[in-house]
């Protein structure tokens, strides 16, 4: 993690955009992990740079995810929205890459307090979650229903707020190989 920024550097300024990307979102990630927040949105920036507008790639919806947590850590919710709708937006981007975006919009929009409209953003991930599309992740549908039963109990629509609490606990599904079921029970 030391020399992510070095390398991110020494690349960027090299002819070998593909390695720029590459080391500028690890030097990213090491740089939001211990609330550099500037410097984090500084080398998304520059990912998105390396990659000359190709939102298409991957990488873009990385940074892009990566730019928005920052900028709601740090209480940027507008510009945050802004990433997320990008990534929405993209060309190519895979349904769970989407579902992850709005999911994410509603918790920057319930932030803010308009919760009719983070319920709408929710309500668009579960319809992505819900789709029977390859690749959604398996607990989507259980993340999903905890982040409206916030909404609804900040909205103190408590009876509505148990229910989503309930499908999302009987849309887990046991894996034996991970604990990430158990911890969202």
């Amino acid at each position: 993690d030391d020399y992510y920024g070095l390398l991110a550097h020494h690349y960027r300024l090299s002819d070998r955009r593909d390695k720029a990307a590459e080391f500028l979102l690890k030097a990213g990630h090491a740089a939001r992990a211990v609330y550099a927040n500037d410097e984090a949105i500084q080398y998304y920036s520059w990912v998105l740079d390396a990659l000359a507008g190709d939102e298409s790639d991957a990488r873009a919806w990385e940074a892009r995810d990566a730019i928005g947590d920052v900028y709601t850590t740090i209480g940027r919710y507008d510009e945050a929205l802004a990433q997320h709708a990008a990534i929405i937006g993209a060309p190519h981007v895979t349904a769970d890459i989407a579902r992850r975006a709005h999911r994410k919009r509603g918790s920057v929009l319930e932030k803010q307090g308009q919760y009719a409209a983070a319920l709408e953003e929710l309500d668009r991930a579960m319809t992505i979650a819900r789709s029977g599309v390859a690749g959604i992740a398996p607990l989507a549908v259980s993340l999903i229903s905890a982040d409206v039963g916030l909404v609804r109990q900040r909205r103190g629509e408590y009876d509505l707020a148990i229910e989503a609490c309930e499908e999302g606990l009987a849309a887990l599904e046991d894996d034996p190989n991970s604990f990430d079921d158990e911890m969202n029970e």
